[in-house]
């Protein structure tokens, strides 16, 4: 991959018995101390999380699923996922997750450490079709669930970011147009603040809003039937998603603020 100052982290053979340890204790670590930090360190109230449970649990096989979010801290994956049982961490059926390159993958130890935790890096710069979006697009195409943070960048300054394409390539590209579930969160960045000092504050309101699964199907189909080019698909999927999550975002600071 062009750029990475390390090795790509995932195994040539799909995947080995190593793997097949390692990953599952990374994740199953990781959403421990995850799901203790958010029930017993953050005030936090979650909104229609039994949306996203139902669809964990109950999307046919080849269902595959693109959860979106806004990107306020550092912390929001893993935090975010702190509301997941343990079955759900370990269902073989996990979320792959899309990470800065140049951040969570610049020693060889922090590049296992997050590919064990099913993190795939993404170059700035370097488009839709780069290594790490394929590899995202391949997890999806088997029915997999993929995370990823339109704006691309944690968005420090709380404006307005114009959401990546990497998100409409997911769902036009797709063999099986996935189902995506939008999720709004606040007071991430008072958990775990993205200005000096850095460290994390405990028993700060968090407000997480699960909005309802969205079918991208029939509109896929319908602007395939209307000759779009895979450009123009892209551009409007991603532009949906954006004006969803505005809505949602409304909604999560009223709710944040009765909190």
């Amino acid at each position: 991959m062009t750029d990475v100052k390390c090795r790509w982290p995932f195994p040539k053979e799909k995947w080995p018995l190593w793997w097949r340890i390692c990953s599952p204790t990374v994740i199953t670590i990781v959403g421990s101390i995850s799901k203790f930090w958010l029930r017993y360190c953050t005030q936090v109230s979650i909104h229609n999380e039994e949306a996203l449970h139902e669809i964990l649990n109950n999307r046919p096989k080849n269902q595959s699923l693109v959860t979106v979010a806004n990107h306020a801290s550092c912390i929001d994956d893993p935090l975010l996922f702190g509301m997941l049982t343990y079955r759900e961490y370990n269902s073989g059926r996990f979320r792959w997750s899309l990470g800065a390159h140049n951040i969570c993958f610049t020693t060889n130890f922090t590049s296992y450490f997050f590919g064990l935790g099913q993190v795939i890096p993404i170059v700035r710069g370097e488009g839709v079709h780069q290594a790490g979006v394929n590899m995202a697009l391949d997890r999806l195409d088997e029915g997999g669930w993929v995370h990823i943070f339109p704006e691309g960048r944690v968005n420090i300054e709380n404006e307005f970011i114009r959401y990546k394409w990497g998100v409409g390539r997911l769902i036009s590209d797709c063999q099986h147009i996935p189902m995506v579930v939008p999720i709004y969160h606040v007071g991430m960045d008072d958990v775990l603040p993205t200005r000096k000092p850095y460290y994390p504050r405990f028993g700060e309101k968090l407000t997480v809003l699960i909005g309802d699964p969205i079918d991208f199907t029939e509109m896929v189909i319908k602007l395939r039937n209307e000759h779009k080019d895979a450009l123009e698909i892209r551009e409007i999927i991603t532009e949906r998603i954006q004006t969803v999550m505005e809505n949602l975002s409304k909604e999560a600071h009223m709710l944040h603020e009765d909190l």
